[in-house]
């Protein structure tokens, strides 16, 4: 189970505030060094040796499977893009 954001939507969004560049490049720079892009989430799943990634807390907060689904790039498994109040089996 991974966090993921889109770096594309973070930087529109983030162009579109009415704040010095100064600060659009602190806030971008935040929002990507502490989250995992849609680019970056597949391969860090491969390198753990994960069957099946999950995905959630989205950035942007609404689930378009499309945009999510980019996230098999670079992972062999099964991807899986969570929903609230679904239920994900674990096996040990």
């Amino acid at each position: 189970m991974h966090e993921v954001i889109d770096e594309d939507w973070v930087a529109e969004s983030i162009n579109a505030l009415p704040a010095p560049p100064e600060v659009k490049e602190a806030y971008f720079n935040h929002m990507i060094g502490a989250h995992t892009t849609i680019e970056q989430v597949g391969d860090v799943a491969e390198r753990a040796g994960a069957a099946t990634l999950v995905l959630n807390h989205f950035v942007p907060g609404e689930p378009e499977r499309p945009r999510w689904r980019r996230a098999s790039r670079g992972f062999s498994g099964r991807l899986v893009v969570g929903e609230d109040g679904m239920d994900i089996g674990v096996r040990r």
